[in-house]
């Protein structure tokens, strides 16, 4: 007898940190077991970084709004086509089209919710999270990716009889330190930097719980008392347009880079001193800190979701508290002293080495899908 048949179930495949984490989890599960692979949403920029040869099937399903049925059915005679026994949600809106499959004559079979998500962003959100709540007592297990997000949920009433936490991995073979002095130089002129530039990067979506003005408000207090950041921005999204206003409004133009969507990130994160991520709402454990992290780059973030369980405030980078732009002011101030970016970097590379290993998160979630499966 063959391994059991996994779906997994996404919102889309576009830009972002747990829609990469899943495709890493599809790349490697399918090496061992039959994987089908849905998203309700027909946006799919990452589609590429699936390994489809190993695929019984890749398929869009075209939901629109909030649930549609249509979508829900095809969801259902996916699970019946290919005797699905283990179904892998990311995050919470797919959830609610594995509860509309049933209406459909979906026999229940075995599923795993991945919650990629802490602070929420509006009253809409918080509204909706009691219909996920109901929607989330009877999955078999529920994945936080960090014990911060966990505590979080816990004091919100979310407590999962079979919850587990597996934190995010990276590749450590792929993000490295770039020891070369010629090639950083070369990726400093590449985004028009000098050598001596102090250079902080973003790399995130421009969407409003990003908060890349917050970013900018901080740069813009740090050169009036003489600490001259210049920023470098990887990423788009529907905010550019307001960031570039307000660059413009903050009197640093000429001082931030828009790099844009790059498919490797790796020769950017290179140019720069120091990462920050300065999100609002939402973030839990972000995967993009990671990467910078292994390529010893220390991290400036917005003390949310995980934060605290990647940077140890004052070690390998700086933490301030959500949406206190003085805090992340001083913070670039700190940075700014002369060798502490290196030596931060140095042990920001340790602690991902030793804790966030894309190996070790792999064989759990490996374990726990196998457990499910031989039980299903």
């Amino acid at each position: 007898m063959g391994a059991e048949t996994v779906l997994f179930l996404l919102s889309s495949l576009t830009h972002g940190g747990a829609e990469r984490h899943t495709i890493t989890l599809i790349n490697s599960v399918s090496k061992d077991r039959p994987v089908v692979v849905a998203y309700l949403r027909n946006a799919a920029p990452l589609i590429d970084s699936i390994d489809q040869s190993r695929l019984k099937e890749l398929v869009c399903l075209n939901a629109s709004g909030m649930l549609d049925l249509a979508a829900a059915m095809k969801l259902a005679q996916l699970f019946k086509k290919h005797d699905v026994r283990v179904v892998v949600y990311t995050n919470l809106y797919p959830l609610l089209y594995g509860g509309a499959a049933r209406l459909f004559g979906w026999k229940r079979v075995k599923e795993i919710e991945v919650f990629h998500s802490t602070l929420l962003r509006s009253k809409r959100e918080s509204l909706q999270m009691v219909l996920y709540k109901l929607l989330l007592r009877g999955v078999d297990r529920m994945v936080y990716v960090c014990e911060n997000q966990k505590k979080h949920w816990l004091s919100e009433g979310l407590n999962h009889p079979r919850s587990a936490v597996i934190h995010n991995g990276i590749d450590l073979g792929k993000f490295v330190p770039i020891e070369s002095s010629e090639s950083v130089l070369t990726a400093r002129a590449k985004f028009g930097f000098e050598a001596n530039d102090l250079v902080i990067g973003i790399l995130a979506v421009m969407r409003p719980e990003k908060a890349h003005g917050l970013l900018l408000r901080a740069v813009a207090s740090c050169a009036e008392r003489g600490a001259n950041w210049k920023v470098l921005m990887i990423g788009d999204g529907p905010e550019r347009a307001n960031i570039q206003a307000q660059v413009a409004s903050l009197g640093l133009v000429g001082k931030v880079v828009f790099a844009g969507l790059l498919s490797d990130v790796r020769e950017a994160v290179s140019a720069v001193d120091a990462m920050a991520l300065v999100s609002t709402a939402v973030e839990t454990f972000s995967i993009g800190a990671l990467e910078a992290m292994a390529m010893a780059k220390p991290m400036i973030m917005s003390d949310i979701g995980g934060a605290s369980e990647q940077v140890d405030d004052g070690v390998n980078g700086f933490l301030f508290r959500n949406g206190n732009v003085e805090e992340l002011s001083y913070c670039l101030e700190k940075m700014a002293v002369p060798g502490l970016a290196g030596r931060m970097g140095a042990l920001a590379r340790s602690k991902v080495e030793s804790h966030f290993s894309e190996g070790v998160m792999l064989t759990r979630y490996q374990a726990l899908i196998a457990d499910l499966a031989a039980s299903s």
